[in-house]
């Protein structure tokens, strides 16, 4: 409070980083070294010790919080500006990040087809595939155990961007269509999954329908909006497992959606409104069912067709996952909504759209896309961040 006293130097030089907190309880982070760093020290007064590394390195942002709470917003980062804002917590938990890894590779690199279970019992099916002496739409069933896939039994019928929901041993395939763009053949029909073997349905779907939305389980599915050959539809259905009833109408006729949940409790996410079989334009439309009718809520930060969906609304756990982004590029962005907002997760290794997921009508973080345009034949699975407790009280006796 009257004079400056010489302390224990910082461990590495930097200028113009972010500090927030007190004289006993202090947090530097980023900074230049000349260049851009992300490296983070604490205080306790006496010591400096390392802590977690900020996302992206950068300098000269706006810090605000505390030593154990703090806020890094628009730090630069060449060459330019970042705009991410980023949070740092002190905690007496040991907290791990939630991550996509590298899963075991598909037999065939697909897209635009059906899926259907978790994470660790996936199941695949039909869409198209593209590459080298392999052309066109297929009738394939895979299964995976959340560490190899195995073949399942063929599709009665090929369906490219089939209707699909349920679990490994007891999934949906309805509709979709049949032959490449340029002259495609629309379906109803349907078939299940007994988890060897597909047997078709005695109901068909009330309209050929491809690139709807769907969820749910093999006797309580929903599926929703579609191009149905000729036009785009806002129509709304219910699967009891063995006929389909119309319920409350979709916001906009749409086609392209990401989806999670169950059949009363489902989110939809993104898609086009255009209904050409490779759209230009991406929608941010975000709705909500509630077994009866649709609610929209605040949309996706950008637009984004053929993303993939997994997770739980219940839970708030949702996730959307790659698709194509308005400049029609892959992407490898991964959102998370929390009942009323979207938030940025992990991001996948690889860019992918009209892929497939594990985890659809889970209630846990975990997650599963496979495949995908442009085709990569790659596997990755998502794991939920964990804490665990890494102070304990000590007494003596």
């Amino acid at each position: 409070g009257t004079s400056w006293t010489t302390v224990t130097v910082l461990p590495a030089i930097r200028q113009s980083a972010g500090a927030e907190g007190t004289q006993t309880q202090g947090i530097i982070f980023g900074g230049e070294l000349p260049g851009a760093t992300a490296t983070a020290f604490t205080y306790d007064g006496t010591n400096w010790t390392t802590t977690g590394s900020m996302g992206t390195a950068g300098f000269s942002g706006e810090p605000a919080g505390s030593g154990t709470a703090a806020l890094a917003a628009n730090f630069h980062a060449p060459p330019g500006v970042n705009r991410n804002t980023e949070e740092y917590n002190f905690t007496a938990n040991t907290i791990t990040a939630g991550a996509w890894s590298a899963g075991d590779n598909i037999p065939t690199a697909t897209t635009s087809f059906g899926g259907a279970g978790t994470r660790d019992a996936t199941l695949v099916f039909g869409g198209y595939v593209g590459g080298p002496g392999v052309t066109g739409y297929v009738a394939t069933t895979f299964e995976y155990d959340g560490a190899s896939w195995t073949g399942g039994g063929a599709l009665p019928v090929v369906r490219n961007s089939p209707i699909n929901f349920g679990t490994q041993t007891a999934a949906v395939a309805f509709a979709g269509n049949n032959q490449p763009p340029s002259g495609g053949v629309y379906l109803n029909s349907g078939d299940h999954y007994d988890g060897s073997s597909w047997t078709a349905t005695p109901n068909n779907y009330p309209t050929t329908i491809s690139n709807a939305g769907s969820v749910g389980t093999q006797t309580a599915g929903l599926a929703f909006a579609g191009y149905t050959g000729t036009a785009l539809t806002n129509a709304t259905n219910e699967y009891n497992g063995t006929s389909w009833t119309g319920t409350g109408n979709y916001p906009v006729s749409i086609s392209g959606m990401g989806v999670a949940g169950i059949q009363t409790s489902a989110l939809s996410f993104g898609g086009t409104n255009n209904g050409s079989p490779f759209p230009a334009s991406g929608q941010t439309t975000t709705a909500e069912y509630n077994g009866s009718s649709w609610t929209a809520l605040t949309g996706l930060p950008g637009g984004r067709i053929y993303p993939q969906g997994a997770g739980n609304a219940n839970a708030d756990n949702a996730r959307s996952i790659g698709g194509r982004n308005t400049s029609g590029s892959s992407i490898t962005e991964t959102l998370i909504h929390d009942g009323t907002a979207w938030a940025t997760q992990p991001s996948l290794a690889a860019a992918r759209q009209s892929a497939t997921a594990g985890g659809v009508c889970s209630t846990s973080a975990a997650a599963t896309i496979i495949s995908g345009s442009p085709l990569p034949s790659s596997t990755e699975e998502f794991t939920g961040e964990t804490t665990a407790v890494n102070v304990k009280t000590l007494t003596s006796s």
